[in-house]
């Protein structure tokens, strides 16, 4: 999830915490930048749907959603979207309204370490690819590929730690560029359904004729209604220039096991 996510990008500590011990309990990647190491299962499918909401000189609303797919029992597919998109601004006296639909990403995340004790945390891969294909007025300037490497230590005590370094090829006009990101988020559950989460995250890191550093503070919390659902809420801050002010989200996600 490489899109800012301005609305999000917090709200699930049950997505920094391994799943071992549960393993048919739902682990989501939104609305957090700090995504799960774990993958959803063979055969298994999961949605992950939300609304966000952020201001900077412009007000812009979305409707995130994320697919995964599971193919293999570390390997699953995914589809990523900001989806339908609003953005409000003001020029001179007036408002004027954009909207439209997002680009769209498609991927694989691959859970290539799963310890079963000890101090060594649990890791996994992404690989994306954005594409430029949502509406002309939010439409990408080329195709870009990423990577990112996500690591999760459970210390007891329902506490959790992730951190997610990267890299994605990203374009400008004409120009490419390489944009390098990272993120840290601390949770912890405060009860056997309800969670808490704090992060840090920069979604790009590069030079200021690319776009600049983009960098925020989160946090949220997750409600567990089940196994299998998951709602969330989230707020942010943004700590550069180049971020959004503020933003919140609201999310829901459900597992459809294999």
């Amino acid at each position: 999830m490489f899109h800012l996510r301005v609305a999000g990008l917090f709200a699930l500590t049950g997505a920094i915490l391994p799943v071992t011990a549960f393993s048919q309990t739902i682990v989501t990647d939104r609305p957090d930048f700090v995504e799960a190491a774990s993958t959803v299962g063979k055969g298994s499918i999961q949605i992950e749907a939300g609304v966000a909401f952020s201001e900077t000189e412009a007000e812009d609303f979305g409707t995130p959603f994320l697919l995964r797919v599971g193919f293999a029992d570390a390997w699953e597919a995914r589809v990523e979207t900001f989806g339908y998109r609003r953005s409000t601004e003001e020029v001179g006296p007036s408002e004027v309204t954009t909207d439209g639909v997002s680009d769209f990403a498609v991927g694989v995340k691959w859970a290539f370490f799963a310890p079963e004790s000890g101090n060594a945390p649990a890791m996994g891969a992404l690989v994306h690819l954005r594409l430029p294909i949502g509406s002309n007025d939010f439409q990408g300037d080329g195709t870009v590929p990423s990577l990112r490497i996500s690591a999760e230590w459970d210390l007891g005590d329902d506490w959790g730690i992730g951190i997610m370094p990267g890299i994605r090829y990203d374009r400008l006009g004409d120009e490419r560029f390489v944009a390098g990101l990272i993120g840290a988020v601390a949770g912890k559950g405060l009860t056997d359904t309800f969670r808490v989460f704090a992060e840090i995250a920069f979604e790009q890191i590069a030079k200021d004729q690319n776009g600049g550093d983009v960098g925020f503070v989160d946090f949220g919390g997750t409600f567990l209604l089940n196994p299998r659902w998951q709602l969330d809420a989230s707020t942010f801050v943004g700590i550069t220039d180049q971020a959004p002010d503020y933003g919140f989200s609201l999310g829901v996600s459900g597992l459809f096991p294999g």
